[in-house]
């Protein structure tokens, strides 16, 4: 079994001409072919060693995706080093944090916004003996700090280090919904499997095909799926997107094939054509509400591809023929209407701690309400707890310096205790019902996944995000953060313009919003069991983020941060006697 960068080396010397990735800024691009990229990769690792690497040192890259991320992934291993993906989205504090705990030799850093994180502390990280910037520094900067080109034009003339592929590849910190991140420890066989088990599923995955790459490779997910499976296996093109906020004009210019991504980019990318259709008049909204209601082989339904559905793609860039999501639970609805509109969206499931892919849908095994079934080589079973467990090569080495939890995550037999709880269908599908420590037992002893009730409560349209609570409670509560471009277009239209002008915290308190949000949820909860129903619900003015770490990289919510920083509106809901809307 080769290592990761071997494995791409081989692949890149059967396609040297092919693309390899594409970057685009502004009116700048970089394209790599594989040959160009593997001559890149050698590069880096040359320079690693000139620096002074040893076989083992740590080296930490703090950058949004870009061609320098994977020279540097590949090159680092190349050269011997275990690598450190740093979440851009984390706090200073927590950058260094990581930076210390993974007592990182060498820090890569891409902009000046992201140095200025770590600025006020970065002379506390010892262990750190270069600070490499993708940009020119200033006097201001650490002593440590050198330039790319600096870096790049020193060359060792040594022998690459022997690596073994059962060594360990990189620590990824896991974003973690509760505590402090863990180290996790990942070989180059942790991964070589993963990709291999997933190319066994999505054989279909070739070079002519371009990957949209918008999730962080810092993530498990799109390190694995986004980047080493499309560079080390399927020969296709990486097409890393400029900005999240640029989406539309990313997916028209750059016409993926695969998107691999998390559900609230699905969710945002159909929010976007619903709402399109809705400002576009009566008779062409009457045409898509039909046009997803007919069913595929009829001659309805070829009329519909004709009026609507073709028209839907072109607008996501004309040429997805697969889109997996993970990383967050996916809702039905979402599911059903992308495959509606002929772009399959296949649901998986995993962890960092599986490097990272469990279980997947894909062509011909897929079942929507199920996140597929295990991959090749991996044996998933549920403890009498509910508990799913996972046994197979992908199951990482352990927790980096903490043998405690490494031994509380894994057990004897070698089962990885994931603290999701869920279930085996009858054709073996898995299906997640929610994070084990996370599930609400209320008075009555009624067990209720909070993730449930809020994927539900965000089908309305004028709901953006939602934290459901109620543990040893009568009822359930919600923190509810409204969707404001739709108030403010509810408001225009029903002849309440002055709140449309309103900031975010006046229309938290308005009344009319208030009623307009207890209707929808209302509504939304009539298809929920009676004791998982909202009671009580606040409206909160700001978005759960990053920056004020309520969120993780995968845009799934840190309940315990997000508890304290709303302890009072809690309490308030959670005491009978509260004042706050009853819905």
């Amino acid at each position: 079994m080769p290592t990761l960068p071997e494995a791409f080396r081989e692949h890149a010397l059967t396609i040297p001409d092919q693309m390899a990735l594409r970057f685009k800024v502004g009116h700048l691009r970089e394209d790599l072919t594989y040959g160009e990229l593997l001559l890149s990769i050698e590069k880096v690792a040359r320079s690693l060693m000139a620096l002074g690497l040893e076989q083992g040192d740590r080296i930490a890259i703090l950058s949004e995706n870009r061609p320098r991320w994977a020279m540097l992934d590949f090159g680092g291993m190349l050269a011997g080093a275990i690598v450190v993906p740093l979440h851009t989205t984390f706090s200073g504090h927590q950058l260094m944090e990581l930076i210390e705990h993974s007592e990182s030799r060498y820090l890569f850093v891409s902009t000046p916004e992201l140095y200025k994180k770590i600025r006020d502390r970065i002379g506390e990280a010892r262990s750190v003996a270069k600070i490499i910037t993708f940009f020119d520094p200033s006097e201001e900067m650490d002593p440590r700090t050198m330039t790319w080109a600096q870096f790049i034009a020193e060359q060792s003339d040594k022998p690459f280090p022997k690596v073994d592929p059962d060594d360990i590849c990189t620590l990824i910190y896991s974003s973690g919904t509760t505590g402090t991140p863990k180290g996790v420890a990942l070989s180059h066989n942790n991964f070589l499997f993963n990709i291999n088990a997933a190319h066994d599923i999505y054989g279909m995955i070739g070079e002519k095909d371009v990957f949209l790459s918008f999730l962080p490779i810092s993530h498990a997910f799109e390190r694995m799926a986004g980047s080493f499976f499309p560079l080390i296996k399927t020969g296709s093109t990486v097409a890393y997107v400029e900005r999240s906020k640029s989406m539309k004009r990313n997916l028209e210019d750059i016409k993926p094939t695969i998107m691999v991504s998390v559900p609230r980019v699905f969710e945002l990318v159909h929010e976007n054509i619903v709402n399109q259709v809705a400002n576009s008049g009566e008779q062409k909204k009457r045409i898509f509400n039909w046009a997803l209601r007919q069913q595929k082989g009829t001659w309805n339904h070829m009329l519909a591809e004709m009026l609507v559905f073709r028209k839907i793609r072109a607008g996501l860039g004309g040429r997805i023929l697969a889109s997996v999501s993970g990383g967050a639970p996916l809702s039905n609805r979402i599911a059903n209407f992308f495959g509606k509109v002929g772009v399959p969206l296949y649901q998986g499931y995993g962890m960092t701690e599986a490097s990272p892919v469990i279980s997947a849908n894909y062509p011909g095994c897929h079942k929507i309400g199920t996140v597929g079934k295990p991959l090749p080589g991996i044996t998933v079973k549920i403890a009498e707890d509910g508990e799913i467990l996972v046994k197979g090569p992908n199951v990482m080495k352990g927790y980096w310096n903490n043998p405690e939890a490494t031994k509380e995550a894994i057990d004897e037999e070698g089962w990885l205790h994931t603290g999701d709880a869920g279930s085996l269908d009858e054709d073996g599908y898995l299906i997640i019902s929610g994070r084990k420590k996370e599930m609400i037992v209320t008075l009555s002893g009624k067990n209720v996944w909070p993730e449930v009730v809020e994927q539900v409560l965000e089908t309305s349209k004028y709901i953006n995000q939602t934290y459901v609570i109620g543990d040893n409670q009568k009822y359930l509560s919600a923190l509810v953060v409204p969707q404001w471009d739709d108030i403010a277009e509810w408001a225009k239209a029903n002849g309440k313009p002055d709140i449309a002008h309103m900031s975010h915290e006046e229309i938290a308190k308005n009344p009319d919003v208030i009623a307009l949000i207890r209707n929808e949820i209302k509504i939304v909860c009539r298809q929920l069991a009676e004791y998982e129903r909202i009671v009580k619900f606040t409206l909160v003015p700001n978005e759960f983020s990053w920056e004020r770490e309520e969120i993780t990289p995968t845009l799934k919510l840190r309940r315990r941060v997000i508890h304290d920083h709303y302890q009072a509106e809690i309490s308030a809901m959670s005491s009978d006697n509260g004042d706050k809307s009853e819905s």
